[in-house]
């Protein structure tokens, strides 16, 4: 049994112009998933192939899609996850692709999505970016940061990010970031 459909198999062997004739006059389904339920978007996204992911917006491909069982991770991410519920915004900052993570949320993505375990993409980008937390703190609970540090940290707070938002261990994007770090001294 195939684990693939020809369209998502192209996508995943960053095949363009197999994409392109597949979506084009072969009509596949944009949305439609492999047998472990990976849309094509998220394998774009993952691979971060801003080219092959706008061909799949440009085809229709639903900007909140989301994996059912974590496969996306767990076949596309460096360090994999079994996480379900992954969009396609939560890979592009797993990637750090500031370019794709813009892009998703110029499309109007759900930038405070969660996955099955409660994670939003800012928990994620927080996580991967533990030198902006001295920059986080202030009365109002807004973080600030410094672009340079974490773009993608900064394009999902622009775009309404919910830095308040818990995930199911009750953590924060902002908390996240702190229990990874020993010198609190900027507290």
């Amino acid at each position: 049994m195939q684990a693939h459909t020809p369209l998502t198999a192209a996508v995943h062997q960053r095949a363009t112009d197999y994409v392109k004739q597949l979506l084009g006059t072969e009509r596949a389904n944009p949305n439609e998933p492999n047998l472990r339920g990976v849309p094509p978007l998220l394998i774009a996204a993952r691979s971060g192939d801003l080219r092959l992911f706008s061909l799949l917006l440009e085809a229709g491909a639903d900007i909140n899609a989301s994996d059912s069982d974590g496969a996306a991770s767990a076949l596309h991410c460096p360090c994999p996850s079994s996480t379900p519920g992954h969009t396609v915004l939560h890979l592009a900052v797993q990637g750090d692709n500031v370019d794709m993570v813009k892009l998703i949320l110029a499309k109007g993505c759900k930038v405070n999505a969660q996955t099955n375990e409660g994670a939003s993409a800012l928990h994620y980008a927080m996580d991967s970016n533990l030198e902006i937390v001295g920059e986080c703190f202030s009365t109002d609970a807004s973080l600030r940061l410094h672009a340079s540090h974490n773009s993608c940290s900064e394009a999902l707070l622009e775009a309404g990010a919910d830095v308040n938002l818990l995930d199911l261990s009750g953590h924060s994007p902002l908390h996240n970031a702190v229990i990874e770090v020993r010198d609190l001294s900027f507290v």
